[in-house]
């Protein structure tokens, strides 16, 4: 193949823009074909065992909860719609490879009618290979997702910890609260402690029935700070 000569960056600014509309397309198919394969793993991991799927990546949650099938069905939609794009896809990529084509000619036989210039750049380096472009983007793709996991996993370990400080704090106030009860019970009179132990019952059948709310007990004991 013949060395290309040297060209005004103006024109050699062109071929770049051209060069980047098909790395682009190439880089629609590849992201397609790499989330494709990782969404389709996921799915086949559930349907083959839609408990243990749930079991390793829910926790509590079971096979038919919410988020499960949340997940399960944006899955699902995401697939069908790499699928329905397969095609456009190539359509897109062919027409910028042509593009860039038709590019690179007009370039050539504009530089070559002109007299000759001084501050002109080297003719842009030839895009690589598809094939070459594909192994170099699935091993980024597979390294960005990766770091992608890995952050995810670090949220979730950090929402971990939260919760789990705050369940602490909650068994503390629970603890807290169970011993002033008793204290409180224990200087009561027989009489005083059936009256408490009604009101008790009265209030716990009351939310359970849908009677009133917590929120109602606190606007009345809220009430009646401010009237003592």
């Amino acid at each position: 193949m013949a060395k290309k000569p040297e060209i005004p960056k103006r024109l050699a600014a062109r071929i770049r823009g051209a060069q980047e509309k098909v790395r682009q397309a190439r880089l629609a198919i590849k992201a397609d074909e790499f989330n494709g394969r990782q969404i389709s793993s996921r799915l086949d991991e559930y349907d083959s065992d839609p408990h243990g799927f749930a079991s390793r990546h829910y926790g509590r949650n079971g096979f038919d909860s919410y988020p499960v099938q949340t997940n399960i069905s944006h899955n699902r939609e995401r697939i069908g719609y790499i699928e329905s794009r397969r095609e456009q896809r190539i359509t897109d990529l062919a027409e910028a490879e042509a593009n860039l084509e038709r590019v690179e000619a007009e370039v050539l036989a504009e530089v070559r009618s002109m007299r000759p210039t001084s501050g002109r750049v080297p003719w842009p380096r030839r895009l690589p290979s598809f094939a070459n472009y594909k192994e170099e983007v699935t091993r980024e793709l597979a390294q960005l997702r990766e770091e992608h996991i890995r952050y995810l996993e670090d949220v979730q370990a950090q929402y971990e910890r939260e919760v789990a400080e705050i369940e602490a704090d909650a068994e503390r106030d629970r603890a807290s609260f169970a011993l002033e009860r008793q204290i409180a019970l224990s200087r009561m009179t027989p009489e005083e402690r059936a009256r408490d132990t009604a009101a008790t019952k009265a209030i716990t059948d009351g939310l359970k029935s849908g009677k009133f709310t917590v929120m109602d007990i606190i606007d009345h004991l809220k009430a009646q700070q401010k009237a003592g």
